[in-house]
Order: structure tokens, then sequence, then C-alpha cells
């Protein structure tokens, strides 16, 4: 299959677990799998940690792998498997439900409660079911705003209220700690709000030894009054629309969509966007004409990334939902406007920022000129900043990435356009003719390119630590 340049991320579960159906979407295009940790045990993410790593090696597959922290989510609690609550009708909502036996529910974090008060507002089940808070005696009950059935151990969440929780749970430090010796290339942080938080799990991961990239889940509120600080820190980020459609009038997820991946990209950082954009497949065979829609828009968002999670995990139809969400990304992405800095008032910065920004220049006069003669750049990084660069202008040809090690080239799985291959050589030596036409001997090896095409190339001459990018070169392939 035709790989699209928006990257596939799909979530692994029940319905993809075995060797086969791992295989079977990486053939599909998926290029990251995400590890979902608040489901199923530590032992188990790690096993199926190792078989992606193993299959894609088998295909000669660059897979990455994202590992998503479970962090402080509340989640109500009850001494029944569910209860049935009429509109209006008050309910116990205090720890004593477990002595007491009455109709009613707690949370998994007390200490909670000593943010709330009287007409306080909450939604559970991921804001399906909407209650207020009222005061009896010195006990809260909940007022139920519908009828409702409420299952044990569903979400619930304050939109409206500041507490402080830690971001990173004890589970999520185990995890690290277990999986921190496996080929993990990014971990995920839930509910994150401030700097501080990233500051925290930086820390955790240098203590057990894990070298990887950090993508920050924007789903509060908090997150999104402190944007900038947040993605300014992290390596990619996620625009988590689920929890960010409980914790915001949902009405307003669009605009923070296009909001989050606008400032993302403009910080020169990789965007995923995630939730329900094929929920109905979950059951359903065929996708629903909005969740087309809602797939399209976001390509034209440009986003670097779309993530699927229950249509994978435990969907009827996985290999479907992967299919459908592939050719949609494939037609729409080929309608993006060509020059996106109509759209984006990007800053070039420097020497390496201002060789790129020349380099994207170049490509849209030669696309122009030379139509499909032109296969595309060829960049040599150490750091993949050269290809970060270049990617975030969203060009429609392929970005292939020469870079020296294997986490490096791991680390650019999920930006636009981005193809990455490993030379080591590059890690002593200086970029020369040879390396520059063996390469391109191993694209049109692979049949990634044509003889007689042109590649727009960028390397340094002389290799620098980082940044070190200056050099532009048309070559045409023979």
């Amino acid at each position: 299959m035709t790989q699209s340049n928006i990257k596939i991320v799909a979530t692994i579960g029940p319905a993809t677990e075995s060797k086969k159906a791992i295989r079977e979407l990486i053939k599909l295009g998926v290029n990251v799998f995400r590890f979902n940790l608040k489901h199923n045990d530590l032992k188990w993410h790690k096993e199926k940690v190792i078989l992606v790593k193993e299959v894609a090696k088998s295909l000669n597959r660059r897979i990455a792998v994202l590992i998503d922290l479970q962090g402080p989510q509340v989640r109500l609690y009850m001494p029944f498997d569910k209860i049935e609550v009429k509109i209006g009708e008050e309910v116990l909502f205090d720890q004593s439900v477990f002595k007491v036996k009455k109709k009613g529910f707690f949370i998994t974090h007390p200490q909670i409660v000593n943010f709330l008060k009287p007409n306080d507002f909450f939604v559970v089940d991921d804001g399906r079911y909407f209650f207020h808070l009222e005061k009896r005696g010195n006990k809260f009950v909940a007022v139920s705003h519908q009828n409702c059935i409420i299952e044990n151990k569903k979400s619930i969440n304050f939109p409206e209220i500041d507490f402080s929780l830690k971001a990173i749970t004890k589970r999520d430090v185990e995890a690290i700690k277990m999986l921190s010796k496996t080929d993990v290339d990014f971990v995920a942080l839930s509910f994150v709000r401030y700097k501080k938080d990233i500051d925290s799990l930086k820390k955790i991961m240098k203590r057990y030894g894990m070298e990887c990239s950090i993508v920050s889940k924007i789903e509060t509120r908090k997150a999104i009054d402190n944007l900038d600080e947040i993605i300014e820190n992290s390596d990619g980020i996620m625009v988590a629309r689920g929890d960010l459609g409980v914790e915001l009038p949902v009405e307003k997820v669009p605009f923070y969509q296009k909001l989050i991946i606008k400032r993302t990209l403009k910080k020169n950082k990789f965007v995923i966007a995630a939730t329900q954009f094929l929920q109905s497949m979950i059951k359903n065979r065929v996708p629903t004409r909005a969740e087309i829609s809602d797939i399209a828009n976001t390509v034209y968002d440009l986003t670097d990334s779309i993530m699927l999670s229950g249509e994978t995990a435990y969907g009827d139809y996985p290999f479907d939902a992967v299919k459908i969400l592939q050719k949609t990304i494939s037609f729409n992405e080929k309608l993006i406007d060509d020059d996106t800095r109509k759209r984006f008032d990007f800053k070039v910065k420097g020497l390496q920022e201002s060789v790129c920004a020349s380099a994207y220049e170049m490509y849209l006069k030669m696309k122009e000129n030379l139509k499909s003669r032109l296969a595309g750049f060829l960049i040599f990084t150490r750091t993949g900043q050269t290809a970060k660069l270049v990617s975030r202008y969203h060009p429609l040809l392929p970005i292939f990435t020469i870079t020296q090690d294997e986490k490096t080239a791991n680390s650019l799985v999920p930006y636009f356009g981005v193809r990455t291959f490993v030379d080591k050589r590059m890690a002593k030596k200086a970029i020369n003719n040879l390396i520059i036409r063996e390469n391109i001997k191993k694209l049109k090896s692979k049949k990634l390119v044509k003889k007689n095409q042109f590649l727009i190339t960028l390397h340094d001459d002389i290799w620098e630590p980082e940044g070190g990018t200056t050099t532009i070169r048309i070559v045409k392939i023979k």
C-alpha cells in the first residue's frame, strides 16, 4: 500500500495483539503502535512491545512504539456493578456508601473532596451524564440531570475545578521501570497541566535510563492555559479530544484542535490528533460520513499523525478501520495547499532555518516546473532537526532522511512526510559524494525514486555536532 505523508498511530489491544494481526496492521500502513497502559498488566505490554518490534524487523519496516501512561485519571467506584438514576434523583456522594450500602458512589482520589462545594458540577462516563453537588448535613449528594445507568469504575471529570494531583502515578513509575529496557520510542504523558509535570517525567525516565521522546497530551483546561510552555518542553503533542471534550464545551473542541496544531507546528514539534475518528467502526464495518469529514478536516488542519484507539484495540473491524483511514488521508492530503506558509507565520531564525526555508521555496518552484520528475527531499541529519524543519512546511513529496542511528531515525517517524534510514558512517564521516550516491542507490533499489528524477538534498559538508546544515544541492538520479 502507498505510504501517506500523514502517519497512522494504532492502539494495540485484544483485537490486534497477535503476531498475525500486528503484521497485517503494518502492511496496511500503520507507522506507530500505541500501548494504552490503563489496560492490561505491565508484563503484557512488555511482551507485546517486543513482539511489535520483532514483526517490524521481519518486514523490514520502521515502526515506532508509543507507551501512553495512565496518569491520575479520576474514576467513580461503588459497592455495585451499576446503578440506575432518575432525573432529579439524589444519590450519596461519599465514601460511606460502602458502609451504608445506599445508592451512590465515590471517587478514586478522596482528596478532591476538599476542593468541592455545593452547586459544583461534574460529568460521568466521558461526559455522557451530568450531575451537580448539594450538601445534606456533612455529606455531599449528587443530583442527576438526566435518566442514566452508571456503571462502576467509569470516568468522572470536574471541568471547572483545579485540584492538584500528581501527573505521574505509582503505576506509571512501575511502567517506566519495566519498559525502560525495551525498544520504546515515545512516552505519552496524560493529564499534563504544567511544565513541572513534564520535568517530573524527565527525572523519572533519567532515573531508569529510559531515552525516549515525550508526547504531552492536551486534555485539560490548564493544559490549554499553559499550552506554549508545554509545547516548548515536549517533543510532540497529542490532541486528546476525548477528555478535552469533557473538560471544555464540546463545540469548542474543533477550534482548539486547530489552535493546538498550529502552535505545535510553529514550535517545530510533531502533533498527533486522537480520539473517535472512526468510533462507529468499533461495531460497524462502514463509517459515518461525519467521521470521514472529521478525518479530512484534520488532514486540512495539517496534523502530522492521526490515531485510532478503540477502533483497533478492541473493535470488530480493526483492519477495515485502518484501510478507511489510510484511503481518506491519501486522497485528501493531495489537496493541501502547496504553500502552507500562507496559513502559518513561520518565524525563520538563524542559518539552519534559513536553509530549510530556501529548500521549501525551491521545492515549490521545481514541483511546478518539473512535475513528476521531482522525487522529494534527501536530508542528512544527526539530530533530526533539519528533517523537522522541512516537515513543518508539509511538502507533498517524501522527505527521505538519513541519520546515523536507530533511535534518532525512530524519533522522526510521526513527522509528516519523513521516511528515515540509517547510515552509521554519518556518526564519524563528513557527508561526501560517495555517501550521497550510495544512499540514492538504496532508495532506487527500494523503488522509492526513479532514474532521471531529481532530489533536493540538504546536508553539511563539514559535519558539526548539531545545527550544521548549510548546503542545498539538486541531485539528478542516474
